[in-house]
């Protein structure tokens, strides 16, 4: 199956929040914010953010603590999509967004996200947990696509 690389970088990011909505636990993509939202890996501005990412981001000066742990969580999802699309690539044969297309396995998806089972982290009781879980599971399924090969 092949999705244009917008239209993954889009579901990704939509799946990335679905899966993370909880009345009290959440992700932020924090990774992609900057001042201006003029920068190829930082496009967007704070605009962008929901509300409870947004109370989390205006902590950076307040609470670093836990603006950090929404930024390395975010940084660590940065790198799990950076592996599961060059594994997708390598695995069906052609470049990197080949032709703006990319190469999307949900069979070997799903298989990864059963061996992290990210889910563990959604048992958590509050932020603190729930945020270094996540960001281990991350870890985790990352060194599982390095070591799947494709």
């Amino acid at each position: 199956m092949k999705i244009s690389f917008l239209l993954w970088s889009l579901l990704a990011t939509y799946i990335h929040a679905t899966i993370a909505r909880s009345p009290e636990l959440f992700t932020c993509d924090f990774d992609l914010v900057n001042g201006q939202g003029n920068s190829p890996y930082q496009p967007w501005t704070r605009s962008f953010l929901s509300s409870n990412c947004l109370n989390m981001y205006d902590k950076q000066h307040t609470d670093r603590h836990m603006y950090d742990m929404y930024m390395n969580e975010a940084l660590e999802f940065r790198k799990f999509i950076a592996a599961i699309e060059n594994y997708e690539a390598k695995k069906s044969g052609k470049p990197l967004c080949h032709d703006k297309e990319y190469a999307l396995n949900l069979e070997d998806r799903q298989k990864f996200y059963q061996l992290a089972n990210l889910f563990d982290c959604y048992k958590m009781n509050n932020y603190e947990t729930f945020l270094n879980c996540i960001t281990e599971k991350r870890k985790e399924l990352v060194n599982i696509i390095n070591n799947a090969g494709a």
